[in-house]
């Protein structure tokens, strides 16, 4: 095992996290690599979760660095939560994303850090290493496993594939995403599209994590049933709240991301309201596929782009 001289910044956002907090905390503490620090920005939780984790560092301070930052008010989400976070940290040579209630293998790190090293010795680029995980009910067994299928640029502006929790960013990622000017639905997904577009997503397939799924999960993983898909399908207002919101977040991707043509193209028909250019355009670049669902994809995503007129 090689243990390099690179520091990486755990960034982990908790709110109401005293269940599972101090199990998510250990798994850190255990990690093979150690250069680690773990950042912790509390969203004004209203449990023990601040007083657990005070604790846990007055215990544990010669095993693990971890420094808590409480806002002084809630940031309105995990999304916010993450975006101030990011930003706030944005000069760290390698950051992990980190949710509350998981468990990470011990060697996660270590796995990361090994897959990042070699492609930065091959070419400096913008780099996410990203891997699988396990899927767990509240009591950490397993039952599902995640697994990453594609991570075109292409493909990922409609599928957020990759959870923030599985992956790992070096410095020029975190520099390309200008995540404090951006309209972000989820900061995962936002930053995927960003380094799939300028940089290279690689995948270690392996389950590096148990990603715990509960009743309190902000975010998560599900299996729907085709009865469950259709009824949210025909709910067309919360469909097209959905893509008004996943449009403006590739506009934001858009304006980082300006030597990409395709990019370039959606920004300008965006800015000048010709939505049905941009599903066109879709169309062309094979964003959307020219079947069923592809055309019923377009026609919510120009239903969206137009709400944006009455939202302003």
């Amino acid at each position: 095992m090689i243990q390099y001289n690179k520091k990486c910044t755990v960034l982990m956002c908790t709110y109401n996290a005293e269940k599972y907090i101090v199990e998510q905390l250990d798994s850190l503490r255990k990690q093979t690599y150690k250069n680690i620090c773990v950042v912790i920005y509390d969203d004004n939780s209203r449990d023990n979760t601040v007083t657990i984790i005070r604790n846990y560092i007055r215990k544990y301070d010669s095993e693990i660095e971890i420094v808590l930052n409480v806002n002084k008010c809630n940031s309105g989400g995990p999304s916010e939560n993450f975006k101030h976070i990011t930003s706030d940290h944005s000069d760290e040579q390698y950051i992990c994303y980190c949710d509350q209630d998981d468990i990470w293998d011990a060697n996660k790190i270590q796995i990361m850090m090994d897959k990042m090293i070699h492609l930065e010795a091959t070419k400096q680029a913008p780099y996410i290493v990203c891997h699988n995980c396990a899927v767990t009910d509240e009591n950490a067994n397993v039952v599902h496993h995640g697994s990453i299928k594609n991570l075109s640029f292409k493909h990922l502006i409609y599928h957020p594939e990759v959870q923030g929790c599985c992956m790992m960013l070096n410095h020029d990622a975190i520099n390309r995403l200008n995540i404090e000017n951006a309209i972000i639905c989820m900061h995962d997904w936002y930053a995927c599209l960003v380094v799939a577009a300028c940089g290279e997503i690689a995948l270690i397939d392996s389950e590096l994590i148990k990603y715990r799924q509960h009743s309190n999960n902000q975010v998560g993983y599900s299996k729907r049933s085709l009865f469950k898909s259709i009824k949210e399908a025909l709910k067309l207002n919360n469909k097209c709240e959905k893509y008004y919101v996943m449009m403006e977040q590739l506009y934001s991707v858009s304006k980082v991301i300006s030597e990409n043509e395709f990019l370039r193209n959606f920004r300008i028909l965006f800015e000048e309201e010709r939505y049905l250019s941009i599903v066109l355009l879709f169309f062309k670049e094979k964003v959307l596929e020219l079947n069923t669902h592809g055309v019923y994809q377009g026609a919510i995503t120009y239903l969206a782009c137009k709400r944006r007129d009455k939202k302003r």
